[in-house]
């Protein structure tokens, strides 16, 4: 299955000098800048320069590298996902590069986009605002045991802009690996049309996908 790019596991045994500096500078530049991010945190937009120089840094790594930072946490950390943007071409990327990291007493450091573990999501998405229950799906497991599916989608316009926020959706639901990793294909729908109480609800796929781990 292959993506649009959007915005905003290996296990290697040997890499590339030219690999190990690149992660190095990265982790470098973000040491150096940590605070700056963390004292900062609650007033960071998209157009803040500090925000900008860090979307280059993971660049620099990966082109297809890309990060979310979530709040201050209980503890006093905050929390960094380095994504490959549903890239499977770039997933070692992510995991070199999280598995290099040193110890930056402000932050945790997360491989992937996570799981939202809420039943109810919405978001806002280019002109889009999107959510779990405006998605119904149908499904197979192959032979490969991966998953072919079918949504079912509220207002489907077959643009890449609502594909996108659909991925963006399934990386909430599923974690960022399991969408690309145990999904094979997506056929795209309209759910207007349909009888919708023949499918299943859009967060019913965890436990599919979750089954299919247990297996």
């Amino acid at each position: 299955m292959k993506r649009q790019h959007i915005f905003t596991l290996l296990i290697i045994t040997a890499f590339s000098s030219c690999s190990e500096e690149k992660e190095t500078v990265f982790w470098n530049w973000f040491s150096a800048n940590e605070y700056k991010i963390y004292d900062n945190l609650e007033h960071l937009t998209m157009n803040d320069p500090i925000v900008d120089e860090l979307a280059e840094k993971l660049k620099e790594v990966d082109s297809n590298l890309v990060f979310e930072i979530g709040p201050k946490k209980v503890n006093g950390k905050a929390e960094i996902s380095i994504s490959a943007d549903g890239m499977e071409e770039s997933f070692s990327s992510v995991i070199n590069l999280v598995q290099r990291k040193p110890e930056i007493p402000k932050w945790n450091i997360i491989a992937f986009r996570q799981r939202n573990q809420g039943d109810e999501l919405y978001l806002e998405y280019q002109n889009y605002k999107i959510g779990y229950d405006d998605i119904y799906f149908e499904y197979e497991i192959n032979q490969n045991s991966e998953l072919d599916i079918k949504l079912y989608i509220s207002n489907y316009d077959n643009s890449g802009n609502m594909q996108n926020a659909v991925f963006l959706l399934l990386d909430s639901l599923i974690g960022e690996y399991d969408a690309v990793k145990k999904i094979s294909s997506i056929e795209w729908y309209n759910l207007s049309g349909h009888e919708k109480t023949k499918f299943h609800k859009f967060v019913a796929l965890r436990k599919v996908v979750d089954n299919i781990n247990g297996s």
